[in-house]
């Protein structure tokens, strides 16, 4: 693993990495066409997680930061929208991370054994 991402996981599980519901009244938050590389991410958390899901449900959404939350670097809710921190949208633990959760239907709480097997952070803000 690169040292990159490595340190990106250790944030992640320091700072909490989602929090729902997710308020589509995030000042400055808009819709973004989710890039080919979401796809490809969204296959292997399919994959590890044993979770199947649909990726056309989901509508991706970018803010420069959450006013609420500056530590925050993404958000999943039950609507199936996912917003991301404009400077970590490309980065893939963020990125699929949310994934999970939507996969998932949620686990606020990261209780569910998927997190593991995924190898991806539990963050402790969600």
């Amino acid at each position: 693993m690169r040292r990159s991402a490595l340190l990106l996981v250790t944030a992640l599980t320091a700072l909490g990495a989602c929090s729902e519901p997710t308020s589509p009244e995030i000042p400055g938050r808009y819709e973004i066409l989710p890039p080919a590389s979401y796809a490809e991410w969204w296959t292997r958390v399919e994959a590890c997680s044993g979770k199947r899901g649909a990726i056309s449900r989901v509508r991706w959404y970018t803010v420069s930061s959450f006013p609420d939350r500056p530590d925050l670097l993404g958000q999943w809710n039950s609507n199936h929208e996912i917003t991301l921190r404009d400077d970590v949208r490309d980065l893939e633990p963020v990125v699929s991370h949310e994934i999970l959760h939507e996969l998932l239907d949620g686990d606020r709480d990261h209780l569910e054994l998927a997190w593991t097997t995924c190898g991806l952070p539990r963050g402790n803000g969600g």
